[in-house]
């Protein structure tokens, strides 16, 4: 006789044989399959299912969640995301660091002087340089690919973080090391069941009565502690290694000429710094041009200051100024400041800050200067000179100015400019406040002559690893080197190896290498 039954589904009420009661049929409304049970307390008979992986008590047909694999997998996404996100950063902070050293490098491995270590490094520099904008797009995929896993779209998500490696692998194939978690991830997407499969591997389990045993529950939980223990060990390797990456490496190699007329070599090198120097004066010549708009437009002209010079000596007016001391900060150097004033120095950041009038920044190098130098192009400089900028850098609602400052004191560069963030706090300087700023700028001196002896004053210079193993012929400077230390190692006959890769050295000081022969 026929009875009722309800559809836990769609709840939907319809009549199947008497026959058909414990059994799984389809409803015909929603067309779900699910355990037929009387809706009438008049009929007693109900199945009796015994409770087990994927049926609940009421017999009912529940799929496996997958939860812990699908949370594995989210978090080889999220932290292999991470990965190719900080080594993606590393590589192009490394491409905007080590350029000209590099591009001095390519011209040292000219001809018979390419040294195949060396040229290696630039191969590896130029992949590196294609492969990074790679790596942010596979962080990007590799955080969708991890949450459509955790959806259960482990297909999709799979291929979305498989394909992301493509590129940065055929660039780089040692990039694997830093991405094998996306690696792992895409595969074990590929081990979760779609809401519709893991249905329908619930129902044929309770169809044929299979059960999973005790061993598999062991062996899976035994699996998924150590995929845990590997994920948090290899997370803690990555973290230690981009912690403790170090910016790719251009060594200048200037070996002695095999053979040939003396000094030949050098003549070689000569014209070669030359032709690249004039490369480069005529792409910014170019650069100019094109950012006028006008092909005729020049760069500004020079702008000695004169007009400005009783404005900066009487700046301040009244207020004290007294000579501060900057060896705290590694710097062998005094400088007249407004009376109060404080030196801070915090991982080679040097400030000097009275309050928001007056905060200068102090650098090495020559880099920053010619940074402002070329951006003059559009800007109208009211101070355009050898060793001073000062140009207005705000609005007509909001004037403000800028200034950088640069002098060269023994066998190194120092560039002082108004700092516009003080006490977390972001600060306009007006054109006094700049005329007082580079009047003090201009006391800069050092405390102590250098020495005469160039090999003595090159050893301030050198790097610790350098001085320790003092190797014949090799020398590596360090992060105080500048354009202007290079000139103790000009015409030295007895250097075979020069390190750029921790200075503050720009293209311009690359003329002092013309003549380094080896």
């Amino acid at each position: 006789m026929p009875v009722l039954t309800i559809c836990y589904h769609c709840d939907k009420k319809f009549e199947i044989p008497e026959t058909e009661l414990g059994q799984l049929v389809r409803c015909p409304a929603c067309k779900g399959l699910f355990t037929t049970q009387a809706a009438t307390p008049i009929l007693s008979v109900e199945p009796v299912l015994e409770q087990g992986f994927g049926v609940s008590s009421r017999g009912n047909v529940q799929p496996a969640r997958q939860l812990l694999l699908r949370t594995i997998v989210l978090a080889c996404g999220l932290l292999g995301a991470a990965a190719c996100g900080a080594l993606g950063f590393l590589w192009w902070s490394a491409q905007s660091e080590m350029k000209e050293q590099v591009e001095l490098a390519r011209l040292f491995m000219q001809g018979d002087a390419a040294d195949p270590k060396i040229v290696a490094q630039l191969k590896e520099f130029d992949n590196r340089e294609k492969a990074y904008p790679l790596l942010f797009v596979a962080a990007s995929l590799g955080v969708f690919g991890g949450i459509l896993g955790f959806m259960r779209r482990g297909v999709i998500g799979g291929l979305l973080m498989l394909l992301a490696l493509a590129g940065p692998t055929f660039y780089f194939p040692k990039s694997l090391v830093f991405t094998a978690l996306r690696l792992a991830g895409g595969l074990l997407c590929f081990l979760i069941r779609s809401p519709q499969r893991a249905m329908a591997a619930a129902e044929k389990a309770v169809r044929t009565g299979r059960q999973p045993s005790l061993a598999a529950h062991v062996l899976g939980l035994i699996g998924a502690c150590i995929c845990c223990v590997v994920l948090v060990g290899y997370s803690a390797f990555l973290g230690y290694a981009l912690y403790s990456a170090r910016n790719p490496t251009a060594q200048l190699r200037a070996e002695g000429a095999k053979g040939g007329r003396p000094g030949q070599r050098g003549q070689d090198i000569a014209q070669i710094v030359d032709s690249s120097a004039q490369r480069n004066k005529t792409a910014r010549t170019n650069a100019a041009k094109s950012t006028t708009g006008r092909p005729g437009q020049e760069a500004p002209e020079e702008k000695s200051g004169d007009a400005f010079r009783g404005e900066i000596e009487h700046a301040g007016g009244d207020v004290k100024l007294v000579k501060l001391d900057l060896s705290p900060a590694g710097l062998d150097v005094t400088m007249d400041v407004p009376q109060g004033s404080q030196l801070k120095e915090s991982y080679g950041d040097i400030k000097i800050t009275k309050d928001a009038h007056f905060s200068l920044k102090v650098n090495l190098g020559r880099e920053s200067f010619a940074s402002e130098k070329a951006s003059l192009t559009y800007r109208k400089p009211l101070i355009n000179s050898s060793d001073t900028i000062l140009y207005d850098s705000g609005t007509a609602q909001k004037p403000s100015c800028t200034f950088v400052f640069m002098k060269t004191l023994g066998y190194q560069d120092i560039v002082l400019a108004n700092n516009t963030y003080v006490d977390d706090k972001a600060v306009t300087h007006n054109q006094a406040d700049c005329l007082l700023m580079i009047r003090c700028a201009r006391t800069l001196a050092r405390k102590t002559p250098p020495p005469t002896d160039r090999a003595a004053a090159l050893q301030a210079f050198k790097t610790e690893e350098s001085l320790k193993e003092n190797e014949p012929g090799e020398v590596r400077l360090n992060q105080k080197a500048t354009d202007a230390t290079l000139a103790l190692v000009e015409n030295d006959p007895t250097i075979r190896l020069l390190d750029l890769r921790a200075t503050k050295v720009t293209s311009a000081g690359f003329i002092h290498l013309k003549r380094l022969t080896g």
